[in-house]
């Protein structure tokens, strides 16, 4: 998901999380961070 992408659907985002998805977010086509859940 790009950088763009989750911040206008953060809430979503978040849901995700929440379920036990861990979500990558890209900035520039490089992976840049891991959205998941907590260890």
């Amino acid at each position: 998901m790009t950088a763009t992408h989750a911040s206008r659907l953060f809430s979503d985002l978040l849901d995700a999380v929440e379920r036990g998805e861990t979500v990558a977010i890209t900035r520039a086509g490089t992976s840049s961070r891991r959205c998941g859940p907590p260890l």
